[in-house]
């Protein structure tokens, strides 16, 4: 989004023409589930996640999103905090394929946080 201000520039702060970046809070989201934007697959049913199951198989979820926050994306249904989620090598699987984790302790994690709209 590009904004435009005009100011006063009594103190000869800013020169002619410079620009700045700006981050607006225009809402704050409690308890937003949020997963990692690798972790989002499109498709014919509109956005997804792989979702991993306890028996390292994989299943399609729906999602409905969110608003964005950098790489972090929340996600209004379709996971839970706690849910885990693919993030690499997507495009090789299909609903129900077996999976490896590589590390488990670094497996992304749907998550509830605050989540502020920009």
């Amino acid at each position: 989004m590009k904004l435009r201000a005009q100011f006063d520039n009594t103190d000869e702060a800013l020169y002619p023409n410079q620009f700045v970046n700006v981050r607006l809070v225009v809402d704050v989201q409690h308890d937003a589930t949020m997963i990692p934007a690798s972790a989002i697959q499109r498709g014919a049913i509109g956005p997804f996640a792989y979702l991993i199951n306890a028996n390292n198989t994989v299943s399609v979820r729906k999602i409905a999103l969110g608003p964005a926050d950098g790489e972090r994306v929340s996600v209004k249904t379709g996971l839970a905090p706690g849910d885990h989620v693919v993030i690499d090598g997507a495009d090789r699987l299909r609903d129900g394929a077996r999976i490896s984790v590589r590390d488990a302790a670094a497996t992304p994690t749907a998550s509830a946080a605050p989540q502020r709209s920009e």
